[in-house]
């Protein structure tokens, strides 16, 4: 990566960041994710919308107040170039902000309808990461905006399953965390103790 910067190659600098950027985040390595960042120009970035994506991916959790700024200029960026999975991916780490920060929850609900729009025009087959990001997004903002809502028990039921497929830790532990929240509130112990059998594999797999 600094070979690319020495030699000014900003432009494979950045699809290098880009390419290991998952591997990175999947590693607990979002402060070198970062740093590699912050060597690029800013006009790098208001051209390729997957460097804000990744900046904000890098500081949900390093940052989470400062990631939802280039999360949503990464959607927007991503919707001027019709990249329909970039623009829900970003949508996803939006509706995540909310939960990690505790923030505002009625300012999650255009999030929510715009990545309920996108679902409607993404391919009915997806990349697993991608549809465990969407599933875990989804179930956050039926948990958190719209518990009464039929729908929810579709988004648990999918959660349940995708836990157990779901590679990032990261996203295993939000799909957890919005999948227990609705029985603690409820103070349905015995439920919460019957999906805690059913997702603890998931839950102590660091490979799955």
């Amino acid at each position: 990566y600094d070979l690319f910067l020495a030699s000014g190659e900003l432009t494979e600098a950045a699809r290098l960041a880009c390419l290991q950027a998952p591997i990175l985040l999947h590693q607990g390595r979002s402060k070198t994710l970062l740093t590699w960042l912050a060597k690029l120009p800013q006009d790098l970035f208001e051209q390729r919308p997957w460097l804000l994506y990744w900046l904000g991916a890098g500081k949900i959790l390093q940052e989470p107040s400062a990631s939802r700024a280039p999360l949503e200029q990464s959607y927007s960026l991503f919707k001027k170039q019709d990249d329909l999975i970039g623009a829900t991916l970003s949508c996803c780490l939006i509706i995540d902000t909310f939960q990690i920060l505790w923030d505002d929850f009625h300012k999650m609900d255009p999030w929510i309808e715009r990545l309920e729009y996108l679902l409607e025009h993404l391919p009915e087959k997806n990349p697993s990461n991608v549809e465990a990001q969407i599933t875990s997004a989804m179930l956050a903002g039926y948990v958190y905006r719209r518990r009464g809502h039929p729908n929810l028990k579709l988004w648990e039921a999918r959660a349940e399953a995708m836990i157990h497929k779901a590679s990032d830790p990261f996203l295993r532990i939000m799909l957890a965390q919005n999948l227990f929240s609705p029985t603690i509130w409820a103070n349905s112990l015995a439920k919460a103790n019957l999906l805690l059998e059913r997702i603890r594999p998931a839950l102590t797999n660091n490979t799955a």
